[in-house]
């Protein structure tokens, strides 16, 4: 038994922190799935269960080595990564809603809690020693991510407010930061290779903050949803095509980054269809949506196939070294 836990704890210390941002990536994808073919209901429970074992194994890092938490936490870009931990918590949360609503409801509430400790904890760091080349695409997870909380609502009338002002204050954050991050890219120094693969993240919060809105608003305005939908299409095409040479780099646990962004981008396009507003577009444009749907979820499902192969094959590395030592 202790020849097991010495390997266990050997083995988790090499399991990469954005593999949180997996985790995000599966339990949505499983979810969205489900949500679109309900004959593949069983994807979502099964997604959930696969992403709390990736954060079990990084829960388990951290309490065997509690420096690493630190470590990461300070760290410009794996310390602005840790908050999808929370975001794929909120997604669980979900899926124990269809068991218990009341475990749902506490579980999610702790993953908002958690959410925001991050984000304090982030903007502590940062500001400590701030410069604006250690800006990163995914330096918008902290201040926007917890619209996650507003995607996995279960729409308890207590709790209206505080998904709203999540809301709001997620749309705040993304406007003010993404002058910031346009420069930075344009004007900044260019990004370290092992960190690229964050630039996919730019094609996440506009996508997140639309299906957040849809999500939550009891009567939402159809020009905020057209001009999130605008600006949804546009960063997720920019990062498709991003995409011919981000997908050309050389593995690094960053590859996650590359999993949540297009599946939000499937949710929120899904939900414009079916959104009872929708009646504002022609039925081409309609048409133009769901055809885009159909090839954001194929994209979707083909990256992140890419990225878990790459990753599997990362893990069994660590995992052939380790019991070879």
């Amino acid at each position: 038994m202790a020849t097991l836990l010495s390997y266990g704890k050997k083995l988790t210390a090499y399991i990469p922190t954005p593999m949180s941002g997996l985790a995000l990536g599966l339990a949505s994808l499983g979810w969205c799935i489900s949500n679109l073919f309900p004959a593949f209901f069983v994807l979502k429970p099964l997604s959930a269960l696969l992403a709390g074992f990736i954060l079990l194994l990084l829960v388990l890092k951290f309490i065997h080595q509690p420096a690493l938490l630190r470590a990461d936490l300070a760290d410009p870009v794996v310390g602005s990564v840790l908050p999808t931990s929370a975001m794929t918590i909120m997604v669980i949360s979900h899926s124990i809603s269809a068991y218990s609503h009341l475990i749902a409801t506490v579980v999610w509430l702790l993953a908002i809690a958690l959410h925001l400790g991050l984000l304090t904890s982030f903007v502590y760091f940062r500001s400590r020693n701030f410069e604006l080349n250690q800006l990163v695409p995914s330096w918008f997870i902290p201040p926007v991510g917890f619209v996650v909380a507003d995607v996995t609502f279960n729409g308890m009338s207590a709790l209206q407010p505080l998904a709203m002002g999540l809301w709001y204050l997620g749309v705040i954050f993304y406007l003010l930061l993404l002058p910031f991050m346009i420069y930075r890219l344009c004007r900044g120094s260019a990004i370290p290779q092992q960190t690229q693969p964050t630039i996919a993240v730019m094609a996440a919060p506009a996508s997140l903050c639309l299906a957040g809105y849809l999500s939550v608003h009891p009567m939402p305005a159809a020009g905020v949803v057209f001009a999130l939908l605008s600006i949804a299409i546009v960063m997720t095409l920019a990062i498709y095509i991003a995409f011919i040479q981000l997908l050309r780099l050389p593995f690094s646990p960053a590859f996650a980054a590359y999993t949540f962004p297009l599946v939000i981008g499937v949710t929120a396009i899904s939900k414009v269809v079916t959104w009872p507003g929708s009646e504002h577009l022609s039925l081409g444009w309609l048409s133009v949506l769901q055809y885009l749907v159909w090839f954001e979820l194929v994209v979707a499902i083909a990256v992140i196939s890419h990225v878990c192969i790459h990753y599997t094959r990362f893990l069994l590395k660590i995992s052939t070294a380790n019991s070879e030592s």
